[in-house]
């Protein structure tokens, strides 16, 4: 190829690039047009103007009330426990919320070893009059030998209650061993929970089955006792001395009988006073400790309204002004009994109680809401209907020159078709009551 040539060939090859680039551009601007928005003109279209009526704010006079909804609570909380110790609970006859009324069963532990406990000591003392009886008397050689062996057989009774003690002190070491291991195990995951209740449930058979055995001794002993007295009683040929240690030994056993019989009773739980329970702590199968609390209850009649007030309000509320409780459509008179001396830093509120009549008909657990009177102040206020939005957002239109304005407002309380405006107002300002719900700020306005 000559330069001539080559020549020809570059300019062709440029013009092609230069079609091309026009080509585009040509595309482009094309596109444009057929994609722009249609032009619009400017509105000449006025708002229409708004037919309104507008009363003043003024100032009235306006009761002052602190509202405050809070929950009925006993004034007098009563707790109820056993005071008897070791004894299972075997029923239980009330649950959280019952209403109770004095002396009534709450719960019943097992008295089963306090009866025969009972009955071995009612036993013995019948022994002990029987022996305060021979005292007086003169003694035969047979009825020596009989009392002697008496003595013996006491005496063996004693050492078989001690083998078996020793038994049983036994079962209960294992069983502990038992309870322990599998606990351990339950807290592994190796074994459910049953198996660790029911290794409980064994221990506490055979704690009853020691102290049991324990008083099986204590018993054979003070037969034992007993019977080596009446021997000695015997050879001696009753002295005065011995027939008043015998009369002492029956008062001690009459001073037992009476000290089981009390637990005896003791052992039937009953509410003190009329009025709920409130908390029921007792459980089928628990063991009883002596001051531990099994129910706590409400005395009928002492009830009080506890509520939260903000401390803003707390200003002229004193013990022994008047309230209304309000619950269920009723209204119920109370006093303010007392005010919290400390304000939640958190919340910022005060707990204000109230106490309650005793024929309230209120129930602790109830919810219920109170007014508290403070006298009245003067408040600007306007017609409730010129009060637009929601809480807390409330706002008036008010009529400025030929315009309606939106002000923002904050609103007290509502009465008699009226609002208490706390802050957004002055007095005399000309508010907007009707049209106001079709306005916008800025529309024109024409009062009618």
């Amino acid at each position: 190829m000559n330069l001539r040539n080559l020549k020809k060939g570059t300019a062709s090859a440029w013009i092609v690039v230069i079609l091309a680039f026009v080509g585009c551009v040509i595309a482009f601007q094309a596109v444009r047009w057929m994609t722009k928005p249609p032009e619009t003109g400017p509105t000449t279209e006025a708002a229409p103007v708004v037919t309104v009526e507008t009363v003043p704010a003024k100032l009235a006079a306006w009761p002052r009330t602190v509202e405050l909804t809070g929950t009925v609570e006993a004034a007098d909380r009563l707790q109820i426990g056993s005071e008897v110790g070791g004894l299972k609970l075997v029923e239980v006859l009330v649950e959280e919320g019952d209403r109770v009324r004095r002396g009534q069963l709450l719960a019943r532990l097992n008295t089963s070893l306090l009866s025969a406990r009972l009955e071995q000591l009612q036993a013995r003392y019948t022994q002990q009059q029987a022996a305060v009886t021979k005292a007086r008397q003169p003694q035969r050689p047979l009825e020596i030998a009989q009392l002697e062996s008496a003595v013996r057989q006491a005496e063996a009774n004693i050492d078989q209650e001690k083998a078996n003690l020793s038994l049983a002190q036994s079962a209960l070491s294992n069983a502990e061993s038992n309870l322990n291991r599998y606990n351990t195990l339950y807290s592994e995951g190796a074994v459910p929970e049953v198996e660790s209740e029911n290794r409980l449930l064994e221990v506490q058979r055979q704690q009853a089955q020691v102290r049991a055995t324990q008083q099986r001794i204590e018993a054979a002993q003070f037969a034992a006792r007993q019977a080596r007295e009446r021997l000695q009683l015997a050879q001696s040929g009753g002295r005065a001395e011995d027939i008043t240690i015998a009369q002492a030994q029956l008062k001690e056993l009459q001073a037992q009988m009476d000290e089981v019989q009390a637990q005896i009773e003791q052992a039937q739980i009953v509410a003190p006073a009329d009025g709920w329970i409130l908390i029921r702590q007792a459980h089928l199968g628990d063991i009883a400790s002596p001051g531990a609390v099994l129910f706590e209850m409400a005395r009928e009649g002492a009830l009080q309204l506890s509520g939260a007030v903000p401390e803003t309000s707390l200003r002229g509320i004193e013990p022994g002004m008047e309230a209304t409780v309000i619950h269920s459509g009723r209204e119920i008179k109370a006093t303010v009994d007392r005010i919290a001396p400390q304000v939640n830093p958190e919340t910022r509120n005060a707990e204000v109680l109230l106490k309650l009549p005793n024929e309230s008909g209120l129930q602790p657990g109830m919810f219920a809401t109170a007014k508290i009177a403070l006298g009245s102040t003067e408040q600007i206020t306007v017609p409730l209907e010129a009060v637009l939005g929601q809480s807390p957002e409330y706002y008036v239109y008010v009529l400025e020159g030929q315009q309606a304005k939106r002000v923002p407002v904050e609103v007290g309380g509502r009465q008699n078709g009226q609002a208490s405006v706390l802050e957004g107002l002055k007095v005399g300002t000309d508010v907007i009551t009707e049209g106001g719900g079709f306005l916008r700020d800025g529309d024109p306005v024409t009062r009618s």
